[in-house]
């Protein structure tokens, strides 16, 4: 039984558990061999930026300035809100295409190339 605080500068080895009930500030780094079980969410700087799981939509989800961001469950997830990307995204699904051929052959048999134009 430890009294209102405990404070270690170096190194502690604890048994099979640790139990906090309240608030426990560390340093710049926690390292965990093993699993962390949390409760409800974890905050990041404030109330607003957090990752919260949802066990009636059982989601994670992801939330940054009050607003949900991304959520993922098992079948998937999704990015809510305005996002950017640094380079290109494409989503290509070849079963969903037919007669696929190089551009410079399908430009070449193409009417335009030939002289035809409609009209």
């Amino acid at each position: 039984s430890l009294g209102s605080s405990l404070s270690l500068r170096s190194f502690a080895r604890l048994g099979a558990s640790l139990s906090l009930c309240g608030m426990a500030r560390f340093g710049s780094t926690l390292s965990v061999l093993g699993n962390i079980y949390l409760g409800s969410a974890i905050y990041f700087n404030g109330p607003n930026n957090y990752i919260y799981y949802d066990s009636g939509a059982t989601e994670l989800r992801f939330h940054a300035g009050g607003l949900k961001r991304m959520s993922i469950s098992s079948t998937g997830g999704n990015l809510h809100g305005t996002w950017a990307s640094e380079s290109i995204i494409s989503a290509s699904d070849r079963r969903l295409k037919r007669r696929i051929e190089p551009l410079d052959r399908a430009l070449a048999s193409s009417p335009a190339a030939k002289g035809m134009t409609g009209g």
